[in-house]
């Protein structure tokens, strides 16, 4: 029985979550970023500009 209850907390939870979501707010899945280019997002309501540039590349030899 303690099981059922543990599921039926976890389930509330999940639906709960999912409709506090808002669609617009839905995270961009394809996301591509070349050397050198930057994009700007928001994490947590913060805004944060993820610039890609490696500073070093080191290459086995």
């Amino acid at each position: 029985m303690q099981w059922h209850k543990s599921m039926l907390g976890l389930a509330l939870v999940l639906l709960s979550v999912t409709v506090a979501a808002k669609p617009g707010e839905m995270p961009q899945r394809d996301l591509v970023v070349r050397n050198g280019e930057a994009v700007a997002m928001k994490i947590n309501d913060r805004p944060v500009l993820i610039r890609l540039a490696p500073d070093a590349i080191s290459v086995p030899t």
